[in-house]
């Protein structure tokens, strides 16, 4: 009870903060400004001593509140405890508000100091507001019977349900609160905007702005980054980046604030792009909104598996008004300006200015297409269709071009000068960088990069590096500080060609191994030296490292991806874990696929359609004419088998007969069971030993039949391991550009803080 009460008088808090700023821009009445001011202290303080109240009850296992029961459990290591505060939506609404209010703290003195709190804090303390407008109808701190009504008052269970098994991973305590906190200070360039529209200060608002646009889009780089290498090292599929809707939605922001950042320097230096300026610091921020309207409104519950469940229509169309009242406001404002707004010059074709703005159209261009794509599960609801989202092959076909475009225009722009260029002196500048990325680029193409869109990226990557590089190596010592824009685009040039490597140029092959068998695949030899269980202790799951010796020239490696199965989906499914081996050249990257128990026998393996002697009996065939998945639901719910049927016709020359053979599937552990049955007439028995399923073409699936005759031998069951291995060239230039980019825009910020300052 105690938590609904500090968020309803937080909330009330906001709003009086909110109208006493919005109403002292007129008055300027600074009693008014220093009440609404220690309101605002008021509402951080709320909010740093609810979300440490909020922790409490989680760290005590106050199962009574629905939030911490749903993602918290006892089994829980204090680590991911502390991480579940933000896994779910209510979570994740606290965490934001939580960022918002202190990077508030920060923003207030300066705001004081350059004269612009009166026409900033109020639309900031209105950010406020609807964020805690979401707490209140969104509330961490409903009870269990308020979820459910039939659960008694006072009901508390003994366990919770637990947080995903996704989830349980270090980077969990690092990537949301970091993407949570670029999202909060993405909110400041909008404040700046619309208080230098409302003070008809259309130059000074983007000196002032420029640190904090910075600063947002460094933390928010560094948050996508770092949900990559989660992804890429956690999920097993291989990639780090799947063009998922909810992962782009962050994607979003990052570009045009990437656009605002050099059109800002475009206006600093020659006075133009002014209504552009004021357009791109809006929707940085109305992106962010939208980032969590598709992340937390469940409107893409069908197709991103990031997307949170559908939270209700009246916060569903909370966070609709929310967008549209910042957008209005934002744009009405821009529009009531126009007449005052006038660029200062024309762009000469041969300056430095033309080129960093059509480097900026480029990164607005790809936004548009992410956009597009992004929405487009959107689209075809409001047209009445099935919600489907885009191939990610859309994406790399339209972005690709923009991309090479770009990264050409990136290192083009470090030759021009401003206002105007002399084309004699820096086009010989060019003529080496040219030439040496062009050489390498037939290098590229002669050494396997053989498609011509890959080298049409990989050439203006190179020129990038190749100019960013030659920079950097003249300021780094005389200064320093001004190397940040120089490392950024380098980085940038190291990404792309990572990302063209990796993921142009992999290899991958299927392994299928018993305990102690070896297999050479990729020029490595492959050892499956067995499973170990670990996190015994924990009762909710059962999780086995699979040990893969690699061996190649002399020289030895273990890799260790985890199968395990969890309570969490009721052991229904196994949830996988890669292993990595990384160098700077490649990464080995074991992705398993399943652990199961095979009998020594000898089989064959059929797909619908597909026909076969039997072992030991020549005058018998069998054919696989389908599969029976009718008795799956026999068994009782608490039970972890599952039945399932192959439909076989057998084939001699007397007759042909149907039957069915079944096996029973332990989902909590991955193991199957047959039920053998003997051939008529014979003394071999035949058994449906294994199966799999191929998501995307069912009629591709397998099943397996094994065969014993009286007496025989075996060697009994043996534990087998199947993985795909993956060879990813220059994997870890994907990881050192991304690096690069983030360490550039801190220490550009660090500039413009102290470029400020003086």
């Amino acid at each position: 009870m105690i938590g609904k009460i500090i968020l309803d008088i937080l909330f009330v808090a906001s709003l009086l903060s909110t109208i006493g700023y919005f109403w002292s821009i007129k008055t300027n009445n600074q009693n008014l400004i220093r009440t609404s001011r220690n309101l605002y202290y008021l509402i951080f303080f709320g909010l740093v001593f609810i979300s440490g109240y909020f922790l409490y009850l989680i760290m005590t296992h106050d199962f009574q509140y629905t939030y911490i029961w749903s993602y918290t459990s006892t089994n829980l290591s204090t680590y991911y405890l502390f991480a579940s505060f933000y896994a779910g939506q209510e979570g994740s609404f606290l965490l934001w508000a939580l960022m918002v209010a202190t990077v508030g703290i920060f923003l207030l003195p300066y705001v004081k100091k350059n004269d612009y709190e009166t026409v900033t804090m109020g639309f900031y303390a209105l950010i406020l507001s609807f964020i805690l407008l979401l707490l209140l109808l969104k509330s961490p701190f409903t009870y269990i019977w308020e979820s459910f009504p039939d659960a008694k008052v006072g009901f508390l269970p003994q366990d919770g349900r637990g947080l995903n098994p996704i989830l349980e991973n270090y980077w969990i305590t690092i990537h949301p609160p970091i993407l949570f906190l670029g999202y909060a200070i993405m909110s400041v360039p909008y404040i700046f905007a619309v208080g230098g529209l409302i003070k008809r200060d259309y130059s000074n608002w983007i000196q002032i702005s420029l640190p904090w646009t910075l600063l947002a889009s460094g933390i928010l780089g560094l948050g996508i980054g770092l949900g990559g290498f989660w992804a890429y090292e956690t999920l097993g599929w291989g990639g780090f980046w799947g063009w998922d809707p909810v992962e782009n939605s962050s994607l979003l922001p990052w570009l045009i604030s990437m656009a605002l950042i050099h059109t800002l320097m475009v206006q600093r230096k020659t006075g133009g792009l002014i209504k552009t300026n004021f357009l791109l610091a809006i929707l940085s921020f109305i992106f962010v909104l939208y980032a969590t309207f598709l992340t937390r409104s469940g409107v893409l519950g069908d197709t991103s598996v990031h997307s949170f469940v559908d939270p209700g229509s009246v916060v569903y169309a909370i966070l609709l008004i929310f967008i549209f009242i910042f957008l209005f406001v934002g744009i009405g404002l821009l529009i009531s300006r126009l007449k005052d707004l006038k660029d200062k010059i024309n762009f000469s074709l041969k300056s430095k200015e033309t080129s960093i703005t059509t480097g900026a159209i480029m990164l607005l261009i790809s936004a548009v297409i992410v956009f597009i794509g992004t929405s487009f599960p959107i689209f075809l609801e409001l047209t009445g269709q099935t919600k489907t989202a885009v191939e990610i092959s859309f994406y790399d076909k339209w972005n690709l071009p923009i991309a090479a475009i770009f990264m050409f225009l990136c290192g083009f722009s470090f030759f021009l000068s401003w206002r105007a260029t002399k084309f004699g002196t820096n086009i010989k500048q060019l003529i080496l960088p040219l030439l040496t990325s062009l050489v390498a680029g037939v290098v590229l193409y002669f050494s396997g990069i053989n498609e011509i869109k890959h080298i049409l990226l990989a050439v203006p990557s190179i020129f990038c590096l190749y100019v960013a590089f030659l920079y950097l190596l003249k300021v780094i010592k005389r200064k320093p500080l001004s190397m940040g824009a120089y490392l950024s685009h380098a980085g940038v040039g190291i990404f792309f060609l990572g990302v063209i490597f990796s993921g142009g140029y992999s290899v991958t092959t299927s392994v299928h191994l018993a305990k102690g068998e070896k297999a050479s695949a990729l020029g490595y030899n492959f050892t499956f030296l067995g499973s170990e269980r670990i996190e015994v202790d924990k009762k909710d799951r059962e999780k086995y490292i699979c040990n893969v010796k690699i061996e190649k020239d002399g020289n030895f490696y273990l890799a260790s991806p985890i199968v395990y199965w969890s309570e969490f989906n009721q052991k229904q499914a196994p949830f996988f874990e890669p292993g990595i081996e990384s160098y700077l050249t490649k990464d080995l990257y074991i992705s398993p696929k399943a652990l199961a128990v095979e009998n020594d026998l000898p089989s064959v393996i059929l797909t619908k359609g597909e026909s076969a002697s039997v072992p030991f009996d020549s005058t018998t065939r069998i054919q696989l004419m389908g599969f029976d998945m009718t008795h799956g639901n026999d068994m009782q719910s608490n039970n972890p088998q599952f039945k399932f049927g192959g439909i076989l016709e057998f084939i001699t020359e007397k007759d042909t007969t149907l039957d069915t053979l079944f096996i029973s599937l332990d989902m909590s552990n991955g193991n199957s069971t047959p039920f053998w049955k003997e051939l008529k007439n014979s003394n071999v028995s035949i058994g449906f030993t294994n199966f799999r399923v191929d998501p995307d073409d069912m009629s591709q699936s397998t099943a397996e039949f094994s065969f014993f005759v009286d007496g025989m031998q075996t060697k009994g069951p043996k534990e087998v391991f199947t993985f795909e291995a993956t060879i990813k060239p220059f994997m870890m230039f994907v990881w050192i550009g991304s690096i690069l980019v983030v360490i550039g825009f801190f220490i550009a910020t660090l500039k413009s803080w102290r470029k400020k300052v003086k």
